[in-house]
C-alpha cells in the first residue's frame, strides 16, 4: 500500500451486530483518537 494515511486492520468479531454496537459505544473515545468516522471501509470475511 502506498498511501500513508491508510491503515488496514483484521479483526475478529461474533457478528456485525456486536462490531456495530462497539462502534457505538465507543464513538467518543474513537473520535478523541482522530479517526474520522466517514473514512471507514469494512469488507466482511467469512468461511461459512
Amino acid at each position: 500500500m502506498d498511501d500513508a494515511n491508510t491503515i488496514q486492520a483484521v479483526i475478529y468479531t461474533p457478528s456485525m451486530e456486536a462490531l456495530d454496537q462497539f462502534m457505538k459505544d465507543e464513538a467518543e473515545v474513537i473520535s478523541e483518537a482522530g479517526h474520522i468516522a466517514e473514512s471507514t471501509e469494512i469488507t466482511v470475511c467469512t468461511d461459512m
